[in-house]
């Protein structure tokens, strides 16, 4: 049986993917991407599959492999990613916000813990300009298998 995903090659499946599933993810990404592993599970879950289709590969292989097979971030290293770029493109927020209350809340928020991130990002990550960082912001993502606990 011939079916449709066959006729396009990897590269044109992940343009589509690129269009279609992750523009709708990165959409306000930075707003809601902190809340909990128990509200994205499904989010995870639809994007896992939807990889595996597009490498022909059954529901049960392993989602590690196809994410480094695919060079296709997960959610959260999507999460890390719109976080440095809201960071670079934002500087006022570039600076630790301090507040005498330990609270949960903070070390999940945005300004709390973009500014950490952001630090760990290489300097010269940092000085490329906004509009051309992407590509070098997801290849340090994927080689260095950057990733925080208190991230989703």
């Amino acid at each position: 049986m011939f079916l449709k995903r066959e006729i396009l090659d990897f590269r044109t499946l992940k343009t589509v993917y690129f269009a279609l599933t992750e523009s709708v993810i990165n959409y306000g990404f930075v707003v809601w991407g902190n809340t909990s592993l128990a509200t994205l599970s499904k989010l995870q879950v639809a994007q896992k599959w939807i990889i595996k289709i597009m490498l022909f590969k059954q529901k049960r292989f392993s989602s590690d492999l196809v994410f480094r097979d695919s060079k296709i971030l997960n959610l959260e290293q999507l999460y890390l990613k719109s976080l440095i770029r809201f960071m670079m493109k934002y500087d006022f927020y570039k600076e630790y916000l301090q507040h005498d209350q330990n609270t949960r809340t903070c070390q999940s928020h945005v300004y709390c813990i973009g500014p950490k991130v952001y630090n760990d990002v290489p300097n010269s990550t940092k000085r490329l300009r906004y509009s051309t960082v992407k590509k070098e912001l997801t290849r340090w993502i994927i080689d260095s298998q950057y990733a925080i606990n208190y991230v989703i």
